[in-house]
């Protein structure tokens, strides 16, 4: 059965009554007799009328119609909405009742038929009301029943598909029983190389559950902690024994809170014979198939050679930049003299090959420089002279080294200082190296017509440096990479960009020794921006102290050195 939005949705909806009369006074009694809570009356005074609101999309519950009015009677009204409007009702009320006309309300399935005049206004409202009690019984009964009907057709179907699915289920089971003996083969197969790869590796691994307690410790790990793997498999990582420093680092790190990227720690030690060992100890959790922390994995890696290669490098190179600081002196000062024309005037020519002298001569000290600073900052005593000093100062002339390199490559080079007057607690020297080194390694790798950005901004308990690019832009996974000393993303037998792979690594270096970091967000093609924040001296702790700091701004040559960013 078909229903109307408003059966479909029948709850406390106060019930609609159409009054059709063409007595005024009559329809008037009738309406205001059946107005109330559960009610809503109206009345007009034609056949017509009523037809008109129905099909202009009135919904109606119940018709009270007088047999005889006007052109169009009380019948013909009743067989339209039999035609037209089947579910509404129909009560007759007539001044003229007549056998036929009663059997014409039987016919056209009248729910009630009522005579003129009405003489107990409240008898003829409980009947309408009884008329209407039943109508909402017969939709009750009829969503009932589409309800009934529907849900039958939906458990035909689930019973149907039920069926299918249980074929379907027993064909898988008997696949999945096949299955699962070969992933049992298999799976021990790929636990013996696994075993066998862990026992093998130089590296510790160590695993605990989410109480501390060793779950697996692979040989490498036993002989760094200094204690039998098979003592140390169910007790607490604190209780393991072997070597105590190792060991309550470990501990340590079990009762951190870790991130997601876990936590990482550089440890050096005395060994038994009396060397020196460098460790790089990474905890981090480790999540089961639910995504719940299943306990903390441990990489043990010794790095003493490395470590050991690194002094020997560091120190190689600080002795070569060292040595060709005296000869690269000398060069530069006869290249002085030449272009000064003390041993006489020089052609065009003769002066152009000067000043390229000079030029490069710079570029080589200024790497030299590096170098030299590089060496000096991975030493074990290196500390930044911190002092007081306002962030205008480093800002002053951070730009003025760069107008030519970037003039000549139509680059809009803009330094904003929004740092409010900020003071910082740095190595101001330091500081204005690292930006130089930031702004150099933009300029090198925005393309002509291109714009670089310094900003400094005062943020809450800090001060966040900026140099912003929109030049070629750096992949995601090599943005921990440019970072390394010497690295160069370009092939080295096609490179278009110059330098010696140290501005980025410089300027880390510096950030690092202020106990911050240089954050890094780009993609190729989109540019780069690189960031840094220094803590600032709040204004209260600023009275009588002096901003200048120990050690003057540097100001850094004015070449145009070209900077690695790859």
């Amino acid at each position: 059965m078909n229903l109307s939005a408003r059966e479909a949705s029948m709850t406390d909806a106060p019930d609609r009554v159409l009054v059709v009369d063409d007595d005024p006074s009559i329809r008037k009694l009738l309406a205001s007799a059946l107005e109330g809570e559960r009610v809503q009356a109206a009345a007009v005074e034609s056949a017509e009328a009523a037809l008109s609101r129905l099909r202009a999309g009135e919904e109606w519950d119940l018709v009270i119609t007088d047999l005889r009015m006007g052109e169009m009677t009380g019948e013909m009204l009743i067989e339209k909405l039999a035609e037209e409007h089947p579910r509404v009702d129909v009560m007759v009320i007539t001044g003229h009742p007549s056998f036929e006309s009663a059997r014409t309300a039987l016919r056209l399935h009248v729910r009630e038929y009522l005579e003129k005049p009405i003489r107990d206004v409240e008898e003829f409202r409980r009947s309408v009301m009884r008329v209407l009690e039943d109508r909402r019984r017969r939709m009750e009964t009829a969503r009932q029943l589409k309800r009934l009907t529907e849900q039958n057709r939906e458990l035909e179907t689930q019973k149907s598909l039920l069926a299918r699915k249980i074929g379907i289920t027993q064909r898988n089971l008997r696949e999945q029983m096949r299955t699962l003996h070969r992933s049992r083969e298999v799976f021990y197969t790929d636990l013996s190389r696994v075993m066998a790869i862990l026992e093998n590796l130089v590296d510790g691994i160590v695993f605990t559950d989410p109480l501390g307690k060793v779950i697996l410790l692979n040989p490498a790990a036993g002989d760094m902690l200094g204690v039998p793997v098979f003592t140390a498999m169910g007790k607490p990582l604190s209780r393991v024994g072997g070597d105590p420093v190792l060991a309550s680092l470990l501990a340590a790190h079990r009762a951190m809170d870790l991130s997601e990227d876990g936590v990482q720690v550089d440890l050096s030690r005395k060994r038994e014979d009396g060397t020196e060992g460098h460790y790089s100890i990474h905890t981090k959790p480790i999540r089961d198939f639910q995504g719940k922390v299943s306990g903390d994995l441990t990489l043990i890696r010794d790095v003493s050679i490395r470590k050991k290669t690194q002094h020997l490098k560091n120190q190689f190179l600080s002795i070569v930049a060292h040595e060709l600081r005296t000869p690269l002196t000398t060069i530069k000062a006869f290249a002085t003299i030449l272009s000064r024309g003390i041993y006489g005037s020089l052609e065009e020519d003769q002066a152009m090959m000067v000043r390229n002298i000079l030029s490069q001569s710079d570029r080589l000290g200024h790497e030299i420089d590096k170098i030299i600073n590089l060496g000096r900052m991975e030493s074990e005593d290196f500390s930044p002279d911190l002092a007081p000093v306002a962030v205008s100062r480093i800002m002053g002339r951070l730009a003025k080294p760069f107008q030519i390199e970037a003039g000549e490559k139509g680059i809009e080079l803009v330094v904003r200082d929004e740092s409010e007057g900020a003071v910082i607690h740095a190595d101001a020297r330091d500081i204005q190296r690292a930006l130089r080194a930031l702004v150099e390694n933009a300029i090198k790798f925005t393309p002509e017509g291109g714009s670089v950005e310094v900003r400094a901004v005062n943020r809450e308990e800090s001060v966040v440096f900026e140099v912003k690019d929109d030049g070629i832009g750096i992949a995601p996974q090599d943005h921990l990479v440019i970072f390394e000393k010497f690295i160069q993303l370009e092939n080295p037998l096609t490179r278009k960009y110059g330098g010696s792979g140290l501005g980025l690594s410089f300027a880390l270096e510096i950030v690092r020794a202020h106990g911050s970091r240089i954050e890094v967000e780009s993609e190729l093609g989109k540019g780069a921006t690189f960031r840094f924040r220094i803590p600032r001296i709040p204004e209260e702790a600023l009275a009588g102290v002096s901003t200048g700091g120990k050690a003057p701004v540097m100001e850094m040559e004015t070449d145009s050195t070209e900077t690695s960013q790859s």
